[in-house]
């Protein structure tokens, strides 16, 4: 298996400071690259054949992906390097970053063990369980205690 490549996954959450930080220490010691991304949600109209609504939604769509994008960049700030990638992806968190790690090839997935949607959570599992669940690759999670 190759590290040379990381996918440190960020949903804004108080504790994704430290998942970057534990992502980008990592890549380091591994001499590897890191994608950072962010999961927005995939907007759909309510009424599909309506051609306001698409045009409504795909603006919606584009300001909320335009807005992640700006809040990631701000988020890796001065931690940029060269080998330091950001990208804002749409769907089901788990499911995006599970892809998204295939495609891009990626060693290790690391993300936040526990971050906004505690209900969510309860009800359907978190984003981290179901990126465990169906990642083919190794997952770092980063315990809410290491903001501590």
């Amino acid at each position: 298996m190759s590290f040379e490549r990381l996918l440190v996954a960020v949903d804004f959450s108080p504790i994704s400071k430290e998942v970057l930080k534990r992502g980008l220490i990592l890549a380091e010691r591994l001499g590897a690259s890191v994608e950072v991304v962010h999961v927005i949600p995939r907007l759909k109209p309510t009424i599909p054949l309506s051609a306001e609504n698409r045009r409504i939604v795909g603006r919606l769509q584009r300001e909320s992906r335009e807005e992640a994008q700006a809040r990631l960049e701000k988020l890796v700030g001065s931690r940029r390097r060269r080998e330091v990638r950001v990208r804002v992806l749409a769907g089901e968190p788990h499911r995006a970053i599970v892809d998204h790690a295939r495609r891009r090839r990626v060693g290790m997935i690391v993300l936040a063990a526990a971050g906004h949607s505690r209900l969510e959570e309860v009800l359907m599992g978190s984003t981290a369980q179901r990126t465990v669940r169906l990642s083919p690759v190794p997952v770092l999670l980063v315990p809410p205690a290491a903001t501590a």
